[in-house]
């Protein structure tokens, strides 16, 4: 196999030590270092202007100031036009990752292996959370693979059922996404509506209807998460992510072209799969109340009824009121 050139494409906002870790974890990678760095800060963030700078790679860094319009999908759209203005004559290979992952020695090397092996232009690793518990790590094309996944606790777990095969995929986390030049070069990039939580599920359905995509159990990618900055903003961040989340997995589920499949699979909240955990964890965390309640209804309905993902203007205009009642109510109120 030759070796590949390969461009980290980052997008950040106020994780400054995270964003930190990550890149040591990519640039330890011994075996397949990233040769270049593209970090897009949703925050204008000096210290991570510094650490960007200081890199022994290539890098670029572009900023913006924090405004109520931002979004995921656009400032991972920022990070990827720059990655493409500034590398794309030399970089073979184009790595999505959030700043809270890390990856492990042979994570890169395995998803490029896998490439090659296989002929797919897009790679996944299997993801871990901060305890080491797999997660449900996306839409398999065999639906044996898909109940094999979720069956294992453990890393020999996934070895056992997966042993040497690599499996097609639809649809994974954004966790990190290793794609060939060509799916980026050929112009595709996330949909703008998204506000956040949902857009890099929805980029990878595309990736994969025209590329193929392969799930490498082989590989992992740790999903880390860091100190708040403060407690009341992560209280109203985590609340209206989890909002945004449910938004746009039903506006997905019910109005993309792939939804029936999608909604027949993980997300059918209508049977109480999929969206359930979500439901439980926010009730559990921000009560069981007229506000929590009338929130979720409302974001069911701008999906399925006035289809709208969560980046639409009815949906900014609930984020604006529940933020400025969150950052007051008592915490036995949300």
């Amino acid at each position: 196999m030759s070796q590949p050139k390969i461009v980290a494409v980052v997008s950040t906002y106020r994780r400054h030590s995270e964003l930190e870790r990550l890149i040591k974890s990519l640039l330890d990678t011994s075996n397949l270092p990233v040769s270049y760095i593209v970090v897009n800060d949703d925050a204008s963030d000096n210290e991570v202007a510094a650490l960007v700078s200081s890199l022994p790679v290539k890098t670029r860094y572009i900023s913006r100031p924090p405004h109520k319009c931002n979004s995921a999908a656009s400032g991972w759209n920022r990070a990827l036009e720059e990655a493409v203005r500034s590398f794309g004559k030399e970089a073979t290979h184009y790595l999505l990752i959030d700043d809270d992952a890390v990856v492990e020695t042979n994570t890169l090397a395995a998803l490029y292996a896998a490439q090659v092996v296989t002929g797919a232009k897009s790679s996944f690793p299997a993801a871990l959370n901060p305890a080491g518990e797999f997660y449900v790590t996306g839409q398999l094309i065999d639906p044996h693979w898909e109940d094999a996944q979720q069956r294992c606790k453990s890393r020999e777990d996934l070895q056992r059922e997966f042993s040497n095969n690599l499996p097609e995929a639809m649809m994974f986390q954004g966790l990190c996404h290793l794609m060939d030049q060509a799916v980026v070069l050929s112009g595709i990039r996330f949909d703008e509506n998204f506000w956040l939580c949902g857009e890099d599920l929805d980029f990878s359905v595309f990736v994969a209807e025209k590329w193929r995509s392969v799930f490498v159990p082989t590989a992992y990618c740790w999903h880390l998460w860091g100190k708040p900055f403060s407690s009341a903003g992560s209280r109203n961040s985590s609340y209206l992510k989890r909002l945004s989340f449910i938004q746009n997995v039903t506006y997905m589920g019910y109005h993309r072209h792939y939804g029936k499949r999608l909604r027949g699979r993980y997300f059918d909240f209508l049977r109480g799969r999929g969206l359930w955990p979500t439901y439980r964890e926010l009730f559990r965390d921000f009560g069981v109340n007229r506000h929590t309640i009338k929130d979720v209804c409302c974001v069911v309905y701008y999906a399925m009824v006035r289809r709208e993902a969560s980046n639409q203007q009815s949906a900014r205009n609930l984020r604006e009121y529940r933020r400025n009642y969150m950052a007051t109510a008592p915490s036995s109120d949300c």
